[in-house]
């Protein structure tokens, strides 16, 4: 399966640049973006790939239909209409309390997979709470 890469996210650039001045000035940013961060998603040759493409781009940025896009502009989900929309509310709880000698048991469970020293900080945890008892 490819690595579907999205050009213009790793670049930092808006859909449908193809002004060569701007997509430059996006190489040069995300290249020293990756430069100084070890743990950053992408790599210089990411960067170099992705400036390649936006040059050898369609012409026409709408017509593409290889990039996944989203909106960048908030105000896309913003109500446009005056149909009144109750707040929310909270629905009366259907269970009953928890148990805490069932909440007490898992814990033990979870401990004893996890090892003594969560049982430790468990115990302490409980303590603390008052469930333990």
């Amino acid at each position: 399966m490819a690595v579907r890469r999205n050009p213009y996210f790793i670049l930092g650039l808006d859909y449908g640049t193809t002004e060569r001045d701007l997509i430059n000035r996006g190489l040069s940013r995300a290249s020293r973006r990756v430069r100084s961060q070890p743990s950053a998603p992408f790599d210089v040759t990411d960067c170099t790939w992705a400036a390649d493409e936006l040059t050898r781009a369609p012409t026409d940025p709408a017509a593409d239909v290889r990039t996944f896009r989203v909106p960048a502009d908030p105000t896309v989900f913003e109500r446009t209409t005056d149909i009144p929309v109750p707040p929310p509310r909270n629905l009366p709880r259907s269970t009953g309390p928890s148990d805490q000698a069932l909440t007490r048991l898992r814990a033990e469970i979870l401990a004893d997979i996890c090892g003594t020293g969560l049982d430790e900080a468990l115990s302490s945890w409980f303590d603390a709470t008052g469930l333990g008892s």
